[in-house]
């Protein structure tokens, strides 16, 4: 139920607390190229791929709408935070010119890859009874949501710059709730019926601010960070405890639980590092090479959906 997964999260968002401050050692990398980034990516892949084969043939409904949310959610705000650490290196050479083609070429390689996903589900549709072409526009739509956000990190990077993190997240709410309120989608994007840029945006918003927060001051950043997972994993529990004998509604709002699930991944393959890259070390090379992947990924379901 989503009672015990308010409890999880929130049991992890603690215990990831308990970590660093006992193991600080592991909030450390020693790469250029932060690892942990590339390790939640190819885990999500990979992770993707195998609930889609398990689901070949079954109502995909069938999977929990909390995890399908949750997933969504880790993958946007992770977006987020690529987009930040990428253009960093930049700013610290103070040739900020650069970042605009920078965004604008990652917005078009997501958007070429959409276009490839579309192309194969029309071609699948008309050779093949597969089930894989009834799952396919949904992660079309997603790709298009995550190149419209792209080509607007520019703009959030320029406020960034000048220190209006905290105005980009109250702004980011602000716009949840116009969208929640009053249903506006913006006219001309064929994935607003499924992922609405008003209410989608916030954990992009997010995991693009707080790693910003956390390259610009580190030590104040990750103080900061680690209350604010303490908070959270303290009011998911109490809020699971809740859930569990009933004195709240079970319904909760979707882009809560996205925003929940990236906060707890994230505080995971951060403050226990250490054993997760023991664990799932092996899963950044996916994640370095998020399209090539993607797509043995996609041509590896269609082989197991004729078998």
């Amino acid at each position: 139920s989503s009672a015990w997964w308010w409890l999880g999260s929130g049991g992890l968002l603690v215990l990831a607390v308990v970590a660093a401050l006992l193991r600080p050692r592991w909030l450390d990398v020693d790469d250029l190229r932060d690892p942990r980034a590339d390790v939640v990516r190819g885990t999500l892949l990979l992770g993707s791929a195998a609930a889609l084969v398990a689901t070949l043939g079954l109502d995909l409904g069938s999977l929990p709408g909390w995890l399908v949310v949750a997933t969504t959610g880790t993958l946007l705000a992770l977006s987020g935070c690529v987009h930040r650490l990428s253009e960093w290196p930049v700013d610290e050479a103070r040739s900020n010119p650069m970042l605009v083609p920078r965004h604008l070429r990652r917005a078009g390689l997501v958007v070429l890859a959409a276009l490839a996903l579309s192309g194969l589900h029309v071609v699948l549709g008309r050779v093949l009874d597969s089930p894989f072409t009834t799952t396919a526009p949904g992660p079309v739509a997603l790709l298009g949501l995550v190149a419209c956000l792209a080509a607007a990190a520019t703009a959030l990077g320029h406020q960034c710059r000048r220190g209006r993190g905290w105005l980009l997240l109250t702004g980011s709410w602000a716009l949840l709730a116009l969208g929640a309120r009053t249903g506006w989608q913006v006219p001309g994007l064929p994935w607003e019926a499924g992922w609405p840029l008003l209410v989608w945006q916030l954990p992009f918003v997010h995991g693009f601010v707080v790693t910003d927060l956390l390259l610009a001051h580190p030590g104040r950043g990750r103080r900061w960070a680690l209350a604010g997972l303490g908070v959270a994993g303290l009011s998911a529990l109490g809020w699971g405890s809740l859930l569990l004998v009933g004195l709240v509604p079970a319904a909760q709002p979707a882009v809560v639980v996205a925003l929940l699930g990236a906060t707890t991944v994230a505080a995971v393959a951060s403050c226990l590092w250490g054993p997760v890259s023991r664990l799932l070390g092996w899963t950044g090379v996916v994640g370095r090479h998020p399209y090539l992947a993607t797509a043995t990924l996609v041509a590896a379901v269609v082989a197991v959906a004729q078998v």
